[in-house]
């Protein structure tokens, strides 16, 4: 937040959050929902993976030619290796 040079309340306003929740999801007490890490993401101009702390790059999800959505999906089958091969059968994905 601080490179972007916005504030926890300016988030908190633009995105509908209440300020207590925040400070929670900062200090790790409480895991944000997916839906509010993906909004938090492109409020800030950052990937949802940076903020979920699974990649190091905070590169822009804006840098992708892909959706949003699009992006989300490829982070979570990447993130559960177990699910991939019943992914790509319903998919009819031969990889």
């Amino acid at each position: 937040m601080e490179e972007k040079h916005v504030t926890q309340t300016d988030v908190c306003v633009a995105l509908g959050i209440n300020r207590g929740a925040m400070s929670s999801y900062l200090s790790g007490r409480y895991m944000p929902k997916n839906e509010t890490v993906a909004r938090m993401a492109k409020y800030l101009e950052v990937s949802p993976g940076w903020l979920w702390g699974v990649i190091d790059t905070k590169e822009s999800i804006t840098n992708f030619a892909v959706s949003l959505h699009e992006r989300l999906l490829v982070e979570a089958y990447r993130n559960k290796p177990e699910m991939q091969k019943a992914i790509d059968i319903l998919l009819g994905i031969n990889a």
